[in-house]
């Protein structure tokens, strides 16, 4: 068996956002996960927000990717957030098989 969820989703994120102001030039790119229906970002298991600032960064593209896959998080986008650019470039994530989707809780 893998390990807890929690030490998994420490493992697949990037440095805290409290290491990195936005418009950092040490950090010109935020990985972010976004719910497709509801808009809300991705924070913590089972924890979904609407400000893009308090979501979750990953360290890479391929560990949001892979994150996802191992949660079955599915109807979700990837969001690349650039400090210097005026939008977002967002990319919705298809699956070769069919996976049961968690639901969505927001938080307060």
């Amino acid at each position: 068996m893998r390990g807890h969820p929690q030490q998994r989703l420490r493992e697949q994120l990037g440095p805290s956002r409290s290491q990195f102001k936005l418009g950092s030039p040490t950090q010109p790119m935020r990985i972010l996960l976004q719910h497709k229906k509801t808009g809300l970002y991705f924070s913590d298991i089972d924890s979904w927000v609407q400000n893009s600032s308090e979501a979750t960064d990953f360290v890479s593209s391929t560990a949001a990717i892979e994150f996802c896959v191992t949660n079955k998080l599915n109807d979700v986008h990837l969001v690349l957030k650039f400090h210097e650019l005026k939008y977002d470039i967002v990319m919705p994530l298809q699956y070769s098989r069919n996976l049961r989707q968690r639901p969505v809780k927001t938080t307060d």
